[in-house]
């Protein structure tokens, strides 16, 4: 079962959004973007290029920006890559499933942030506001009309 990244220090946080909005263009990165910050910013220092290559993909799967990962992306991609959830995702073996066992995990881990995205943005930007409900004659202090 996939365990929750831990989360980045309130300094790490600041400067990742920091380097990230040096290199954001609309508010997105690219892969190559993606890799040269975690490389950066990163405490794990054993990160292989296909490793990041498969966790950008994962985290970009559900965008409807394809090839791009926003800023909620990044930081819970580098809070992964920091807990060694992304070591050795990318690698392929044909004689053991240690490697795809890896690669569910992080993209469960990586599926249960997007929702968690999806339900912020619905909550924190409803449609419309809720409508109180009508109130009754009754409730008002009024006499029902006659039937």
């Amino acid at each position: 079962m996939a365990t929750k990244a831990p989360e980045l220090s309130p300094e790490a946080a600041s400067a990742a959004s920091a380097a990230f909005a040096v290199c954001a263009h609309g508010g997105h990165i690219s892969l190559t973007e993606f890799q040269k910050l975690v490389r950066e910013l990163s405490t794990n220092s054993t990160l292989a290029d296909e490793d990041l290559d498969l966790a950008f993909n994962f985290a970009d799967e559900d965008t409807e920006t394809k090839k791009l990962i926003n800023e909620r992306s990044f930081l819970h991609l580098l809070r992964c890559c920091n807990a060694g959830q992304v070591d050795e995702a990318g690698k392929k073996s044909m004689t053991s499933s240690k490697y795809q066992k890896k690669r569910d995990a992080l993209k469960l881990e990586l599926k249960r942030e997007t929702v968690l995205a999806k339900l912020d943005s619905k909550w924190s930007n409803p449609t419309s506001p809720p409508k109180a409900p009508a109130a009754s004659p009754a409730s008002k202090g009024m006499k029902s009309p006659p039937p």
